[in-house]
């Protein structure tokens, strides 16, 4: 009987809390890095959006790291409401084809890769 209630505290965690978790890591970092950085400036947008690469794999390893036990519903939660959080967002001033899909894009696969980073990772720590 006491072996069915040993399961680890880390694979009870519901998937809510480790996507909220990771989304609003993944917005403040999106404000935050590009400004430590001053790369804002229109020639250096690629640069910004490479820092927000950054911290959205950083977010979705939080998350994955979060909920151990569903990394795909993390990230398809997380890609989803980037991809919504975007509409809020201000649009790019010259929004090319190459533009918008490093604008939505960029963000979408650092959560997918920080996602995939930190399975390894986990797989490595036990």
């Amino acid at each position: 009987m006491t072996e069915l209630n040993a399961a680890p505290a880390d694979a009870r965690r519901p998937v809510w809390i480790a996507v909220m978790a990771g989304w609003l890591l993944q917005l403040v970092l999106k404000a935050l890095l590009p400004l430590v950085l001053q790369a804002a400036s229109a020639p250096h947008w690629y640069a910004a959006q490479a820092a927000i690469f950054i911290g959205s794999a950083i977010a979705g390893a939080l998350a994955a790291r979060l909920a151990p036990g569903r990394p795909l519903a993390v990230a398809a939660a997380l890609v989803i409401l980037s991809l919504l959080s975007a509409g809020f967002e201000q649009f790019p001033p010259s929004m090319s084809a190459m533009v918008a899909l490093v604008w939505l894009g960029g963000p979408c696969l650092g959560l997918i890769a920080g996602v995939l980073l930190a399975r390894p990772l986990a797989r490595n720590a036990n």
